[in-house]
């Protein structure tokens, strides 16, 4: 549904742009431009907040592997006396 709305809001803005500059052959225009962009723009777009989120979820989960090869799992550790 967003992804839709999205390439509407992108159509509708190059659209109104292309209208104002040279009428209804530039309105065509842009709305073509604007869902060629929503088509090939918005995946790849989509793609890199993705590699994002997970780049920083699996370097917080490496921390924490790490820690636990120096410093071992708290469950296994003795209690202090």
């Amino acid at each position: 549904m967003w992804y839709g709305l999205a390439i509407f809001v992108i159509a509708l803005i190059l659209a109104i742009l292309g209208y104002s500059g040279a009428g209804w052959e530039g309105a065509k225009n842009g709305l073509t431009w604007g869902l060629l962009i929503g088509i090939i723009g918005l995946p790849l777009v989509g793609f890199f907040i993705s590699i994002n989120v997970w780049s920083g979820y699996a370097n917080r989960w490496g921390e924490v592997k790490y820690k636990e090869m120096l410093e071992g799992k708290p469950e296994d550790k003795k209690p202090e006396e």
